[in-house]
């Protein structure tokens, strides 16, 4: 101790420590502090390391070293280490895994999707989300992602939901993003049949903000009536009167507003005509 107070830093402390040690030198009876006087040295040692920003998964190491109390030491250190990149925070979540610390890995996913959110950038917040398994947050930016589409007409780095598989499930909300972004694929890849089954899907399964339906019932727009599709008709009768049931639900939810008069009118008429393009294509 007197060796560390002098030099005004416990690296030389801790090594001679863990010489004595392994040399089995040293007294491993405990102290007043509740630990032997390695681990009394190596925890101070570990605490000057785990806000060092070139070394502080030293300090992580050191801590675990020491069985007694450096888990607990390390519980307290991690929320403090500071968070300033995704390298770094990512090897933070990694060290939290790996000694079994899942609350605090946890807590590093909601910290850095936080930040994420606040920069914008919100499917790299809904990657962290979903690594913390947080369901309000991964529900609440599945949400703002689809507002954003209403306003903007268009999705931004989202091409990891393609990659998702059953983390969709997590939420409704998301599950609903995954699916209206594989609509949209489809709808790329020139499959419009498949496109016009999933969109119905959509309608009628309600996963949605209610007020995302309009943007669904416009989406159905490009596959009827000579759109994408020319005189094919794509939609059947089922599926348009689906449609035209999800619309008339809207008006009596009063779901729509009064600048939604127009779109209405115009899905109206499309499903309508569409209705009757379907019945003379369908065999009877």
């Amino acid at each position: 101790l007197c060796i560390s107070q002098f030099q005004n830093s416990w690296w030389l402390a801790a090594h001679l420590a863990d010489i004595l040690h392994h040399a089995k030198q040293l007294d491993s009876t405990e102290l007043q502090y509740g630990c032997s006087l390695r681990e009394y040295v190596l925890l101070h040692y570990a605490s000057d390391l785990i806000f060092s920003d070139e070394f502080w998964s030293l300090g992580v190491d050191y801590f675990i070293e020491c069985k007694q109390m450096g888990k607990g030491y390390l519980e307290l250190a991690i929320p403090r280490i500071p968070l300033d990149s995704e390298k770094k925070a990512t090897r933070v979540y990694n060290a939290c895994q790996k000694h079994g610390l899942m609350d605090l890995a946890a807590s590093v996913c909601k910290v850095m999707a936080a930040k994420a959110r606040q920069s914008g950038n919100l499917g790299l917040s809904l990657i962290w989300s979903l690594q913390a398994k947080d369901l309000l947050s991964v529900t609440s930016i599945s949400e703002e992602i689809l507002d954003s589409y209403i306003e903007t007409g268009g999705f931004s780095n989202l091409e990891f939901l393609d990659q998702l598989g059953s983390n969709k499930l997590l939420s409704n909300r998301l599950l609903f993003l995954g699916k209206y972004r594989e609509f949209h694929n489809l709808i790329k890849m020139g499959e419009y049949r498949n496109a016009a089954d999933l969109l119905v899907s959509l309608v009628e399964s309600n996963m949605g903000p209610p007020r995302f339906q309009i943007t669904l019932l416009l989406d159905s727009l490009p596959l009827i009536n000579g759109g994408l599709c020319g005189d094919k008709v794509v939609m059947t009768s089922g599926q348009t009167h689906a449609l035209m049931k999800a619309l008339e639900d809207m008006q009596i939810k009063k779901l729509l507003k009064e600048s939604d008069t127009q779109k209405v009118e115009t899905i109206r008429l499309a499903l309508v005509t569409n209705l009757a393009s379907s019945f003379l294509d369908e065999p009877w």
